[in-house]
């Protein structure tokens, strides 16, 4: 629930100028390629694994890739 929770609040600080999208999604696209997380990046991957054998984590990782698109 933390990391749902977390996910989605830095989603919305990331994705909160909704009058520019093209500038918005450049942003992103640079954020996510120049910027190298390797703690938040296991993270990730460690809880989209856990929801591939539990239903509540697969829900979880669902709401957030919801928020995503």
């Amino acid at each position: 629930e933390q990391w749902r929770l977390r996910r989605i609040e830095i989603i919305h600080e990331q994705t909160r100028d909704e009058e520019h999208a093209a500038d918005t999604l450049k942003y992103l696209i640079r954020l996510y390629t120049d910027n190298a997380n390797p703690r938040g990046n296991a993270i990730e991957l460690a809880v989209r694994a856990w929801a591939r054998i539990d239903a509540q984590a697969a829900g979880t990782v669902q709401s957030v890739d919801e928020e995503r698109l």
